[in-house]
């Protein structure tokens, strides 16, 4: 059986508008993505592994895969080392919200 394509916002959309509990769910998750997914670029623009940045703040390089994976949501101690060891440094910003 072939693999059928998906189109990943298309999915999101649909679920969120079919149901309210999934759309405040996604909602309350999308901040943590993006930065999840910034980590991994910046990672990757390094010439990083995986296993290098775990080497360098001292963990398994399974969470680092789980973090990565959003399958895994470290402290703030922790996430604050990893974007550390990448040259980085997290800051609060005021929204005028």
């Amino acid at each position: 059986m072939p693999f059928k394509e998906i189109n990943i916002e298309n999915e999101i959309e649909e679920r969120c508008s079919e149901s309210e509990e999934f759309r405040i769910a996604w909602e309350s998750q999308k901040a943590w993505h993006r930065l999840v997914d910034e980590v991994v670029r910046i990672r990757k623009q390094k010439s990083m592994t995986q296993e290098n940045l775990a080497d360098i703040i001292e963990c398994s390089p399974r969470v680092i895969q789980e973090i990565e994976n959003k399958e895994y949501i470290p402290s703030l101690v922790l996430f604050c080392r990893i974007v550390e060891a990448l040259g980085y440094q997290l800051k609060i910003v005021r929204t005028d919200k």
